[in-house]
């Protein structure tokens, strides 16, 4: 059995999605993992993993509006809030901060996946 390619695309949106979620959950207990010697790109590569937080969820944002081929509006709205959630991730870097930009990771992700399958 063959995939298409737009099923191969989904597979590894899925994969790249669940590995990013892992990444963004990992923010909020650094210090933990750090105390425990657990290697997470947070604990081992700081400023690269809070970086890498915008970078993914624009990326994310777009590719799926584009995917799901919403209004422009709402495909700004994506991408803005996106933004706004990585930049919270790389800006505000105290527990508490890491915790409410997790739960807002997860509400940008959501809103992405509902443009998609619900437009």
């Amino acid at each position: 059995m063959r995939l298409d390619s737009a099923a191969l695309l989904t597979h590894y949106l899925s994969i790249g999605m669940v590995l990013t979620t892992i990444h963004a959950q990992d923010f909020q207990d650094e210090e933990g993992d750090r105390l425990e010697k657990r290697r997470t790109i947070p604990s081992v590569m700081p400023e690269c993993g809070r970086l890498s937080m915008p970078v993914a969820l624009i990326t994310w944002s777009v590719v799926m509006g584009w995917l799901g081929d919403p209004s422009t509006l709402k495909r700004a709205s994506l991408t803005a809030f996106g933004g706004l959630v990585g930049a919270r991730f790389y800006y505000l870097r105290t527990v508490e901060a890491d915790k409410t930009s997790y739960i807002l990771y997860n509400v940008s992700i959501s809103e992405s996946d509902v443009h998609l399958h619900h437009d």
